[in-house]
């Protein structure tokens, strides 16, 4: 059960040929998408970075392109 309110906020966020549930549907994956890159956001904001060319085999690879 939904109030009245929300029922017509769903019916007007329906596309053509979805049905109530897959508003539903797309609203949650909408929103775990969000949460997923909010993470994503948090987690390089609180990094800490270092050099690429800091590890052996990277600068290797990049000073000697296709050597294996």
């Amino acid at each position: 059960m939904v109030s009245p309110e929300i029922k017509q906020t769903l019916f007007g966020l329906k596309r053509p040929g979805e049905r109530v549930g897959d508003v539903i549907e797309r609203i949650i994956m909408d929103r775990k998408r969000d949460e997923f890159i909010e993470y994503l956001d948090k987690r390089a904001r609180e990094a800490q970075y270092v050099p690429i060319e800091s590890d052996p085999e990277m600068a290797h690879m990049i000073r000697n392109p296709g050597s294996p």
